[in-house]
């Protein structure tokens, strides 16, 4: 707390008597040794708990910084304008020589960041011709977990494929625990590819089949399958590590901190996510504690993998992709998972390796299959309409 302090104090001596506000911009981006008066204030704010996006102290008063300085005005009992003005100073001032203050405002920077950053977009922000904001779930955040944006986050939606990275998890944890060496096995690279990109050998046990994985690791196999294939599959799926029900796959969720609300088995019933539980696995695969870190880069690896050609990354990731470009955001990279089946369309993704975007819906089941393209446009448009309105992205003219 006494950097913080020391901050100010340097801080309020050389802006005594000036003004900043949205737009304004440092001379040169900001270095250890060298901070220009925008870098200051952020770096104080940064400490002090308040949210500054991705770009954190970047020398530039945008819209995030304006949020921040807001929140902190707010929290001091000042008229919110997200302008560093006067009186804004001199809050900062009585904080600098208020030990005590400064340790409660950071306080209560913390405690309020998350509920207030989750802004509620207004149905007319987002133009979308089949989805309505009643059929749809987001969450839109950082990498780290900071969440900027939410809509339903913690509606139950079938996840149709969306619980396979889950599973994957699950199975390769298992299967690196010595407690079960020699009890079961983990995936093969194969069987990992078909089931995390719906490609792959069609000699491995379950043809490349991408859901005859997924139904695998969850002890099924799917009804009508004949001879040997089927008893190969049935042979299989004995031999991988996997929850034996829903009760054992949610005590791996809570143990590594994610909803155990959640269900990720296949099947109607035993398949459902939220935005906000899909948003924080995510963050845990990419930010991942040291006794999950060999799994979580082997999972994100196949999502990620350069060439992709399947149908989820043709028919979704990049639509998505091409959707934000035309509309002039600078979007350079998305990939992630997918879910269609029934009437479930989901998209969790990584974008640009910064932000992760957890998008959940569920229309009626024949307009879903008919309409399959258009309610993925919809989705681009949701999300075009998160990422401008949080600042995130700008259109390029």
């Amino acid at each position: 707390m006494q950097q913080i302090l020391t901050e100010w104090r340097k801080y309020l001596v050389e802006q005594e008597g000036s003004t900043l506000r949205k737009g304004a911009k440092d001379p040169q981006p900001p270095s250890e040794e060298q901070k220009g008066p925008v870098a200051q204030a952020q770096t104080i704010l940064k400490q002090l708990g308040y949210n500054l996006g991705t770009y954190g102290v970047d020398g530039e008063y945008g819209p995030i910084m304006v949020a921040a300085v807001k929140k902190f005005q707010t929290d001091v009992g000042l008229k919110d304008d997200g302008v560093v003005g006067p009186n804004t100073r001199g809050a900062l001032k009585k904080a600098a020589g208020d030990k005590g203050l400064a340790q409660q405002v950071a306080k209560k920077a913390v405690a309020t960041t998350a509920k207030k950053q989750q802004k509620k977009l207004k149905p007319l922000d987002i133009k979308t011709k089949i989805l309505r904001p009643g059929q749809y779930s987001y969450v839109f955040g950082t990498i780290d977990g900071d969440v900027i944006d939410s809509h339903n986050p913690n509606k139950l939606f079938y996840g149709a494929s969306s619980n396979k990275p889950i599973l994957a998890l699950l199975n390769l944890m298992m299967c690196n625990n010595p407690e079960n060496k020699g009890k079961c096995q983990c995936l093969e690279s194969a069987e990992l590819q078909a089931l995390l990109t719906y490609s792959g050998s069609r000699k491995s046990a379950f043809g490349g089949d991408s859901n005859a994985v997924n139904r695998a690791l969850s002890g099924k196999v799917k009804r009508g399958s004949k001879g040997r294939k089927r008893n190969y599959a049935i042979s299989r799926a004995k031999e991988l590590c996997r929850p034996k029900n829903n009760a054992e796959a949610s005590k791996f969720l809570g143990e590594l901190g994610l909803d155990p609300n959640m269900k990720i088995r296949w099947g109607g019933g035993n398949n459902k996510q939220s935005a906000i539980g899909y948003y924080k696995f995510l963050a845990l695969l990419m930010n991942p504690e040291s006794h999950i870190k060999g799994a979580a880069q082997t999972i994100l690896q196949w999502m990620s993998k350069e060439g992709r050609t399947d149908r989820e990354h043709r028919g979704r990731f990049l639509v998505h992709l091409k959707h934000l470009q035309r509309m002039g955001l600078g979007v350079s990279s998305i990939f992630g998972k997918g879910g269609f089946a029934g009437s479930a369309n989901n998209s969790a993704m990584i974008i640009d390796n910064k932000y992760i975007f957890a998008l959940f819906s569920s229309v009626n089941r024949d307009t879903n299959n008919k309409k399959k393209s258009q309610v993925i446009k919809d989705m681009s448009s949701i999300m075009a309409g998160v990422l401008i309105k949080s600042g995130s992205y700008r259109i390029k003219k």
